[in-house]
């Protein structure tokens, strides 16, 4: 997948569907709206207008105007959906893109370190930060303070959260 450098991933293409070429896209944001009709997605740094969007299963089912056909739409599987960081929306405060919590050192109040935020999982209730096997929820008590200018998120762990701990019940 080629991703222009002054764009973010918002999904990939995964297959085809249905006779006029629609695309089947594996979505990797938070905001769907950016695949509602008439605004634009780029496909491998390509720009391509939305006719139409469905939705299946948390699946996209996109219709592009220069995309008509299924033989066309095979040539853009496996191609990355993106759209340029210029049209990132402005978040609320205490509202985080994932892509900027990766990396990101977490340090607990009492145990100091904890590790290097790897992934950032969603369940339905709220978002995982993804420590190896370690999942934090990105709530309150849990997470305590994110400052992504010293690129530090702190937490206040209860027993057996932190990597390499036992719950207290295990013991």
């Amino acid at each position: 997948m080629k991703l222009p450098h002054d764009h973010v991933l918002v999904g990939e293409v995964v297959g085809v569907f249905g006779l006029r070429g629609a695309l089947k896209i594996e979505t990797a944001t938070d905001f769907p709206e950016r695949f509602d009709a008439g605004r634009s997605l780029w496909l491998d740094g390509v720009e391509h207008r939305i006719k139409s969007t469905g939705w299946h299963r948390g699946q996209a089912r996109v219709r592009f105007e220069e995309i008509r056909s299924p033989e066309d739409a095979e040539k853009h599987r496996g191609q990355a959906v993106s759209v340029p960081t210029s049209l990132l929306p402005t978040l609320e405060e205490d509202t985080y893109l994932s892509r900027d919590l990766i990396g990101c050192q977490v340090i607990d109040r009492t145990r100091g370190e904890v590790g290097v935020v790897e992934s950032v999982d969603r369940t339905v209730l709220y978002d995982l930060l993804m420590i190896g096997e370690t999942a934090i929820p990105v709530t309150r008590p849990f997470v305590t303070e994110i400052d992504l200018e010293s690129r530090e998120i702190h937490v206040d762990l209860i027993p057996g959260m932190a990597p390499g701990e036992e719950a207290e019940a295990d013991r």
